[in-house]
């Protein structure tokens, strides 16, 4: 068998993910080989280089073993990399703190779920980000909302609670710090007060907004969603009436239900009306609170922050008018 780098790295990631003989055993008749042909051995290492040896022989099945691994562990980065056809990666060392458990790696994913996220993350988040602005009302208080597309603006019913209160306010876009660390050109649009639409109980309001404002800076997709508890969720947002900025860390879901989605992210006053966004860059709630909120369906108070779900949010702004 020509045991390449390869190889050597699906011998080891196999070896992790299946250390048994029946948990091997498994994989090898899923693969289509023919187990009974195998050396099966107690030691993790020296079985997964029998089978593979044997998977050579019986006609190049290794890729059929991946294939069946990734279907057990379709997020496992190593297994994705090595379907790909990827140079094999460089192992960190044993540090010999202890053994590692079945299914793990001495470089490992630390908790219950991967915060590996492609680069791109980074670029799609600025995308959206572009569509975030600053709500300032004519008696100056202010909150976030965002582009929604159809020249709408969308934020919070309590920081656009009437038709009166629009009058006079603005969405200025673009205030936030540039990378040399000076303030960024702000551009302002007035909101128009004729074009409003609002909910009480699920504590939103779209106002509209000249379209040429969507042509310079884009607008957020709200469609059909979810998330779920320990997702974890991001934040554009202008925290104390600031400059616009974002909340990545500590950033996990701890309740969903009852049109609420409440959450860890943290945000301050004036965040009210910001955008929670996924892994993926979906809308799944509006921002509108946070304190010692009671978990809805449950006598139950916690510090926590909270947004209406998209699956209330969504069929509201649909009934209205809004969107489409």
């Amino acid at each position: 068998m020509n045991w390449s780098p390869w190889m050597a790295s699906l011998n080891d990631v196999l070896a992790d993910l299946y250390p048994t003989i029946e948990a091997s055993n498994r994989i090898v008749r899923c693969s289509g080989m023919r187990s009974a042909l195998v050396s099966f051995n107690a030691v993790a290492l020296n079985n997964w280089f029998n089978i593979l040896d044997q998977a050579d022989k019986q006609g190049g099945r290794s890729n059929a073993l991946l294939d069946c691994a990734l279907s057990d562990y379709p997020d496992h980065q190593i297994l994705i990399a090595l379907k790909r056809g990827e140079p094999a990666a460089v192992k960190g060392p044993d540090l010999n703190w202890m053994a590692p458990e079945a299914g793990a790696h001495f470089e490992k994913i630390i908790g219950t779920q991967s915060t590996l996220l492609p680069i791109t993350f980074l670029e799609i988040g600025m995308q959206r980000a572009r569509a975030v602005a600053r709500l300032v009302r004519a008696d100056q208080n202010s909150g976030t909302a965002f582009l929604i597309g159809g020249g709408w603006l969308l934020t919070n019913n309590h920081v656009l609670p009437s038709q009166e209160s629009a009058y006079g306010a603005v969405g200025e876009f673009n205030y936030q710090d540039s990378l040399e660390g000076l303030s960024a050109p702000v551009k302002r649009y007035p909101l128009q007060a004729e074009r409003f639409k609002t909910s009480i109980e699920n504590d939103w309001t779209a106002i509209g907004i000249d379209e040429s404002a969507e042509k310079e800076w884009g607008a957020i997709r709200v469609e059909a969603g979810q998330t779920s508890v320990n997702a974890f969720v991001s934040i554009i947002q202008h925290p104390g009436g600031g400059p616009k900025q974002i909340a990545l860390f500590h950033n996990t879901v701890a309740y969903v239900g009852n049109g609420k989605v409440q959450y860890l992210t943290d945000t301050l006053p004036g965040s009210s009306g910001s955008p929670v966004f996924d892994e993926n860059w979906k809308v799944v709630a509006l921002h509108h609170s946070g304190g010692m909120l009671r978990e809805p369906g449950s006598k139950r108070s916690f510090f926590r922050n909270e947004g209406i779900d998209v699956s209330a949010l969504l069929p509201d702004l649909k009934a209205a008018g809004v969107l489409d």
